[in-house]
Parts: structure tokens; sequence; C-alpha cells
């Protein structure tokens, strides 16, 4: 027995032991951070409160959907829509029909789309290559930029389904042989951009790709997506009453453009957290021009650029947030593994060993390393769940209607009437036509009347340009928190509910100030808050 283990130990070669291990270890740290996504995303996603300061209205335009009315209409202190195409909050309204309205049916439709993506990112990487390893190491290092790209996959905000329709399509345009995919894929596509309207971009290298390799298909492409496309507006827009074209395209135009940001995103977005992973790409890009295969040299030659241009040209935007980068990371992590394939696959020796491969596998780990972030910062609290729950007793507690004008679905939480996030009044105050005069006028007209009993703000001083207003009808500004980090989103901006002012005279200030003064506690957390 000894002679028999003796001579399976000579016949072990180190060299090739150890790179086996370092391959390994490169699908670990993937499957790891796969795993890491899936629990944050697990333990967060019934949380009853924002996890980022938009999330709430997203699901106002849920609700507007379930209740019955149109979804783009003329601005109002009620409702203003997100500058955004309808096809998530459709999606989401499907879901909450089954588990009702709260914040889980727009975060399980996230949810599921990310998932998909990861397992369409396996695919993609194990159809590229041949081996089940890279597609992992696709998946693993797209879930590794959770952090990076805003910590955003699960919430309930249009980009998960955007980059996941977005990558379906891109996916059949890059593995369809015959016609049907070719519509498949305009089918796609068109569905993308009815998520979130920067997937048009990537239509026009789509087509120019299946164009010059396979006229063909290229045609029912440009048919499929060009009929559907133009066909979805024209009714859409009919039907909104030409609103649908105002929120979508007209309102954006009013964007303020910050070029220097175009250099941030190169430098700090790209380059600043993944060289390797850049390095890597860039790689590729270079050995793809001698590429044999004529659509899949012209398919990475226009589609990783198209996807890099769309982050790029979405981060110089004001008020862009990491977000933007799902597409940039999702085009990184189908060009890294297969770079790294290229690179294993490297015959060159010197002193007698292959030093490209292990060079390689050894970066590769480095990435992986580099990406590394603590899941706990990515959490709610039970001290920002007993906030929030303490809050809304608050709100309960004011007999008459509340303003509360960054927060949706906060109102509807607490049997209030629903308020227009103020994202989407920003948006339109920024557009460059008199819907905005208009809307300052509506607004001004509801706080003079002394609609709101109560005003929750997130600033110090005011909301919109109602200063003067506020500090002539309402009385001093309250605290709703003793902790400063309490109850604060876990991404996207830094915003929450800071304090509320009364009507001046009102019966309910004493009420409600006396309830703020006392401590948040842990005992009082409602078994299954909604």
């Amino acid at each position: 027995m000894r002679n028999w283990f003796s001579k399976q130990l000579e016949q072990i070669n180190p060299q090739k032991a150890v790179f086996r291990t370092l391959a390994l270890s490169c699908g670990l740290f993937a499957l790891y951070f796969v795993g890491i996504y899936l629990y944050i995303a697990l333990n967060r996603i019934h949380y009853p409160f924002e996890l980022e300061w938009m999330e709430g209205g997203a699901v106002d335009h849920v609700q507007r959907i379930l209740n019955g009315y149109k979804l783009y209409a003329e601005p109002s202190p009620d409702f203003v829509p997100y500058i955004y195409p309808p096809l998530f909050f459709y999606a989401s309204a499907f879901v909450a029909k089954i588990v009702s309205l709260s914040y889980l049916p727009l975060r399980l439709v996230s949810f599921t789309a990310s998932l998909g993506l990861l397992i369409l990112l396996v695919l993609w990487g194990k159809k590229e290559t041949g081996k089940i390893l890279y597609g992992i190491i696709s998946a693993g290092f797209y879930a590794a930029t959770f952090e990076l790209s805003g910590s955003w996959f699960d919430i309930g905000r249009i980009d998960s389904l955007y980059i996941f329709l977005l990558a379906i399509g891109l996916y059949l345009v890059r593995f369809g042989k015959q016609v049907p995919s070719a519509i498949m894929a305009g089918f796609f596509l068109t569905l993308a951009w009815l998520t979130k309207q920067t997937a048009l971009a990537a239509i026009p290298p789509a087509l120019l790709c299946l164009w010059i390799t396979q006229p063909k298909r290229g045609f029912y492409f440009l048919a499929s997506a060009g009929l559907l496309s133009v066909g979805a507006f024209l009714v859409m827009n009919h039907y909104y009453e030409g609103w649908f074209y105002y929120y979508l395209f007209e309102v954006p135009r009013g964007h303020a453009l910050y070029t220097n940001l175009f250099s941030y995103f190169w430098r700090y977005d790209l380059v600043g957290p993944a060289a390797i992973a850049c390095s890597f790409s860039l790689i590729f890009l270079i050995t793809n021009i001698f590429e044999k295969d004529t659509l899949k040299k012209a398919f990475y030659f226009f589609i990783p650029a198209a996807l890099l241009t769309i982050s790029a040209a979405s981060r110089i935007h004001s008020e862009a947030y990491s977000n933007v980068l799902f597409p940039a990371y999702a085009a990184l992590a189908i060009m890294t593994p297969m770079a790294l394939k290229r690179i294993l696959s490297d015959r060159t020796r010197t002193a007698g060993l292959r030093l490209g491969p292990w060079l390689g596998l050894i970066l590769m780990l480095a990435q992986f390393y580099q990406l590394y972030y603590p899941a706990a910062r990515h959490m709610p609290t039970a001290y920002d769940l007993a906030a929030g729950q303490r809050l809304i007793r608050v709100i309960q507690s004011i007999p008459g209607d509340v303003l509360i004008p960054y927060h949706g679905f906060l109102s509807t939480q607490s049997g209030k009437s629903p308020s227009a996030q103020a994202m989407g009044v920003y948006d339109v105050l920024r557009s460059p036509d008199h819907a905005g005069a208009c809307l300052i006028d509506a607004y001004r007209q509801q706080i003079l009347s002394k609609k709101y009993e109560a005003v929750i703000l997130d600033d110090s001083e005011s909301f919109l340009t109602f200063g003067n207003e506020l500090k002539k009808l309402y009385g001093k500004k309250i605290p709703l928190f003793r902790m400063e980090t309490v109850f604060r989103p876990r991404t996207g901006s830094y915003f929450r509910p800071v304090n509320i002012v009364f009507l001046k005279g009102s019966e309910s200030e004493a009420k409600i100030k006396a309830l703020l003064n006392q401590p948040i506690s842990l005992t009082d957390i409602e078994s299954h808050p909604r």
C-alpha cells in the first residue's frame, strides 16, 4: 500500500496541480460573488422601506397603473412620472396583483432579471469558450461589480430588467443562425428600450453586425426592431396624448451635461477598480481582429464599443448615478473570460514554463480580490426598520394631509394621499417648456390654501422655491430622528426624511413632538411590516 501511494505521488505533476488549483480558485471566487449577491438580495427583498430614495416613487408608478390611471399625463403635485418607458412598471404591476402592492413586486422583477442575466452570462461564456469555467467567471465578475454599479441589481428600479432584455437580444444576434433568431433579437431589443430608452443605441450596431455578415438575418432584424419600435412608440404616444414623447425624450433634453465626467468614467469607473479586466478585454479586442468568424469579428468590434458608449454618455448627464455602468460592466464580464481563455491557450514557454497562463490566472484572482466588498454595509439594520415603522406611526397620527415630496409610497403606507416624487418634479422643472412653471403654480396654490397640515422635508430649509411660504405658514422644524445614520438608503443619494413642519396653530404638533422625543425601541418592531 505504501509503495502504491508513493507511485501515485510520483505521477503527480506539481506544475499542473498548482495550475489547476489556480483555475479552480478563479471559479470559486466567481461563485463567492454570486453567492454574496444572493445573500444580500434575499435578506433585504422584504424590507418595507426604500433601499434607494427613488424606489418609493417607482412603487407609486405601479400603484397608479393598478388604480387604472394613465402613467404619463400632465405633471401635478400628486404625481409626476419618471423619465423612463413603462415596461418595468407594468411588469411589476402584474406581479403586484399576485403578491399585493409594496416594494416586493418591483424587487422580485429586478431580482429575477438579475438572476436571468447571470445565467445568460454563464451560457455566453460557455458557448464562446467551450468550457463552463469561463461562463462561471463571466457571471462571477458581473456579480462582483454589484457595489461598483451602485448596489442596484435587486432594488425596485428599471435597470436589471433593462440590461437582461438587452443581453438576450445581443445573445441572439451573436449566436443565432436562422431568421427567427434575428426576429426575436429585434423583439428583445425593442423590449429593452421600452424599459430604458438608452437601449436604442444598441440597435444600430447590432444591425450593422448582421447586415455586414449575414444580410438576410440583418434584413429581418431591421424589420422586427424597426416595425416593433416605431409601432410601439406611435401607439403609446397616441394613447398617452403626447406625454409619452414628452417625458421620455423632451424632458431629458433639459439635463445638463458634465463632459468632465467622461474622463472620470474611464479613470475611476473602469480602469481604477477593474484595470485587470480592462486589460484582458483590450487583449481580446486586439486578438479578435484576426478572428476568422466574420460575425464574431464584427460583433466584438461594434457591440462592446456600443455598450461602453451607452454607459459613458449616461455618466455625463446631471444626476447620473453608478447604475448607468451596467452595460459597461456587462461588456467587461463577457470579454474578460474570453481573453483569459486565449491567455491560457498560449503555448509560449520561458525557461521551460508557460508563464502567460500562470500570470493570467493570478491576475484574474487579483481582479476578484480588488472587487471584494463586505455585505453588511448593503443591509438595512433593525434600527432602520424600527425608525421607519415609527415614522409611519407619526404620519398616521396627523389627521390632515401630509406633503412628502422626496419619498414616494411613504404617503400610501401611512394612509395619506400620494405626493409626486421630487426627482420627477425636478426633471420637469429642468425641461425647456412651460410645464415646470405650471407645476410650480399648482404647488403654490396647494401650499397657500393650507392643504397640507404638515410637510416632511429632507433638507433644512424648504421644498423647491417655497421657502418663504413655508416659513410664513408653518412652524419650526422638528427633527424626525436623533441618530444621524438611521433610516438612510443603502444606495443612491443619501437622502432621508429629516424634519417635519406643521401649520401654525396645528393641534397635532405637540403630540408628534412628544412621540419623536421618545427613543427608537427595537421591541416595537412589527413582525410582518409592509
